[in-house]
């Protein structure tokens, strides 16, 4: 359990102190009170900001970092650019999701298409700097050729920091990496996996069950495993319509809509919209594939951080000048349904290969070649570049093409969990054959009744047992669940562990508390 927060404190003293319990709990609600209507003061500020690109230049490559100002310029990261240890390609237009940042936003993750390899890092969360992860790069499977010019290397991050998946275009392979608790990958067992076409641009669904993958004409969809193994879902892969290629996708937090950008000679922007059943299964929306003239080559789809809006990256110009690609903005409805936002599409500053956005939705950043565009989003979708937009990347033969942001966009509820309520030290002896308990504890927000037991995930292990009762003395009931303690997929280096589970509602929670393994003897 953690000891350092006010919440602890307060469970501590009802422990010792049953007979003041009452009063214990009215002082805990005038703090929880207090924090939630305290005035912002001088000392409180917004997390730091950062954005990372990989060059894919042809040779050594590397990642490039930015800070990102209050007004939303660029500024490099002292130490950047950072050396991946592997060697780039300069691919050309497919480059959605080659880089990626785990849910945790512990470690950056950069592929390497011509030694066909991973690079991690170790993000700073304070200076933003990064530092190469012992072992890396780590190697995709040695019977994948080499990804050369040929669409690279795409990557996904499991929601709970688990697991990431690299696809291999030109092999039609994916491999499925555990992430360590110092962020290195060991491939699972069984990879790779065949995906049915070649992978250009992936994605886990935000409930961590399923892995969608563009393929050129089709979407694949796999099951994910608790062990990190991929089965195809029946049915995959999924026709597009046959409008375009399916090429770079997204998905809500619900985890009910898919989102296909489509590559295509067209002179159009073409998105697919499907809804996902609880098997996986896509089925287009009605009035899918929904068309936008003005835009070609609409490879990266991106969901805005409140779903509101859906940005399309158009990397051919139609009506601009052929140096000015462009983005288009839709309106998204509950149901998936799309509409133009009027003035679409607006000037991305360069060639958009990649796109990402602040956590606050408020700023959309560009992969432009060799420079990052930065736009303001208006409430009502529309874009506008910012002062001294696009900025250079500084580096002439860098093909910037793929953006990840710092902190990134979540879909969870964080929430309090404990090991082994009422203790302090949270130990736990990997090699026992017993059993750990777990609690996710209820607040003035949050309710564990609405969560979906047989999807909670603690550490990579499911539940054996469960039951509602109140540990935190809130006189609302808590969720406690029993695990095995061989299913955890911890290590002897591991100081904390997370649980994540899905709601009724459609979104999901995490928690994540201290844990102290006991050593070898």
């Amino acid at each position: 359990m953690r000891a350092s927060t006010p919440a602890a404190t307060f469970r501590r003293l009802s422990i010792e102190l049953p007979a003041v319990s009452w009063l214990i709990r009215i002082l805990r609600s005038a703090l929880l009170l207090s924090i939630l209507l305290a005035p912002c003061t001088a000392g409180v500020h917004a997390a730091d900001q950062f954005i990372y690109a990989n060059s894919d230049v042809q040779g050594a490559n590397i990642v490039l970092g930015f800070r990102v100002g209050a007004d939303g310029s660029l500024s490099a990261i002292v130490g950047s650019p950072f050396v991946t240890g592997g060697v780039g390609a300069g691919a050309g237009y497919f480059a959605s999701n080659r880089i990626a940042i785990s849910a945790r936003g512990k470690f950056l993750y950069a592929s390497n298409s011509v030694t066909n390899d991973v690079s991690a890092f170790s993000i700073d969360p304070s200076s933003g700097n990064l530092t190469p992860v012992p072992g890396s790069p780590f190697p995709l499977d040695s019977s994948s050729p080499s990804s050369g010019f040929d669409f690279g290397i795409s990557l996904a991050v499991t929601p709970d920091g688990q697991f990431l998946m690299a696809g291999n275009a030109p092999s039609g392979r994916i491999t499925s990496f555990s992430i360590g608790a110092d962020g290195s990958l060991t491939a699972v067992p069984g990879s790779p996996f065949f995906a049915g076409g070649r992978p250009i641009g992936m994605k886990v669904s935000p409930n961590g069950r399923f892995l969608a993958a563009g393929l050129l004409g089709s979407v694949a969809m796999f099951g994910i495993a608790p062990d990190g193994s991929l089965t195809l879902v029946q049915g995959s892969p999924f026709g597009d319509g046959g409008f375009g290629a399916a090429a770079g996708v997204d998905m809500n937090c619900k985890s009910n809509l898919l989102f296909a950008g489509e590559a295509n000679a067209n002179r159009l922007t073409i998105v697919g919209v499907f809804s996902i059943a609880s098997d996986g299964a896509l089925t287009p929306t009605i009035g899918s594939p929904f068309i936008a003239a003005a835009g070609a080559n609409s490879n990266v789809p991106l969901l805005s951080p409140d779903e509101r809006l859906l940005f399309v990256s158009n990397q051919e110009a139609v009506t601009l000048p052929s140096s000015t690609a462009t983005v288009t903005v839709f309106n998204v409805a509950a149901d998936g349904t799309l509409t133009l936002v009027p003035g679409s599409p607006f000037p991305a500053g360069g060639f958009p290969s990649g796109m990402t956005t602040n956590p606050a939705g408020t700023l959309l950043f560009t992969a432009n070649d060799q420079a990052i565009g930065v736009l303001s989003i208006a409430n009502d979708g529309t874009l506008a570049a910012v002062p001294g937009s696009p900025f250079s990347a500084a580096l002439p033969s860098s093909s910037l093409q793929s953006l990840a942001a710092f902190p990134s966009k979540t879909c969870e509820i964080a929430v309090d969990i404990d090991i082994k309520p009422r203790g302090f030290r949270n130990r736990i002896n990997l090699r026992s054959k017993g059993m750990v308990t777990v609690a996710v504890l209820s607040s003035p927000t949050f309710n564990p009744v609405n969560v979906i037991v047989d999807t909670v995930r603690f550490a990579g292990a499911s539940s054996e047992k469960f039951v509602y009762k109140d540990v935190n003395s809130d006189g609302v009931a808590d969720l406690v669940l029993h695990f095995r303690i061989h299913d955890l997929q911890l290590t002897s280096d591991s100081t904390e562990a997370t649980l994540t589970a899905e709601l009724r509602d459609g979104g999901s929670i995490a928690g994540t508390d201290s844990v102290r393994i006991v050593p070898k003897k």
